[in-house]
């Protein structure tokens, strides 16, 4: 099961997470971002893929101050793990995570994601 175990003001915060029967703290600064797949939401850092077992609305609402955005229904990116941000057609932008993967940044969350960023 998920749980914060420290706050998020804290710089050494961390997510607990059941992984295979252990429970796995994972620093809130290495996540690069959590993925929404049918009833799973999945944590990822630069060398894992866990099981957050909890809600992205949910995730959104204690991590929004916390250099976390939502943006697309599927996505919560951490800002400073973003290293490209390209333009595309219909009011979109596509991000490059640092461990290479592609996020889109969809048109329900577009404006809000600049007004962020002030791009």
């Amino acid at each position: 099961n998920y749980m914060i175990i420290e706050t998020c003001h804290n710089p050494s915060a961390f997510l607990t997470v059941r992984e295979r029967g252990e429970y796995v703290r994972v620093p809130i600064k290495d996540i690069l971002y959590f993925e929404s797949m049918g009833n799973e939401v999945y944590i990822y850092t630069l060398d894992a893929k866990l099981n957050a077992l909890d809600t992205l609305s949910h995730l959104e609402l204690l991590l929004h101050d916390k250099g976390f955005i939502r943006t697309h229904k599927s996505f919560i990116v951490q800002i400073d793990k973003i290293k490209r941000i390209r333009v595309n057609l219909n009011t979109k932008l596509t991000l490059l995570m640092e461990n290479g993967v592609s996020i889109e940044v969809s048109r329900t969350y577009y404006y809000r994601f600049k007004e962020v960023l002030g791009i």
